[in-house]
């Protein structure tokens, strides 16, 4: 996911804290097989203020 990004893990990690922070999303770890796997869902206060970010972002593009 990082590589789609272009960041690197740390700093994927950085901002994925800060999001987690502002309790936006839920962060959880488990493992499949030996592999890590890291789920990030979205809380409810997360869709609501990525629905709310959607809706201010169409308001700028219809005033361009």
């Amino acid at each position: 996911f990082s590589v789609h990004l272009e960041l690197t893990y740390g700093n994927l990690g950085w901002h994925v804290g800060k999001v987690e922070g502002a309790k936006y999303i839920r962060i959880r770890q488990t493992f499949v097989g030996r592999r890590p796997r890291t789920y990030v869902p979205l809380t409810r206060p997360g869709r609501r203020a990525l629905e709310d970010h959607i809706v201010a972002l169409k308001r700028i593009i219809e005033t361009c």
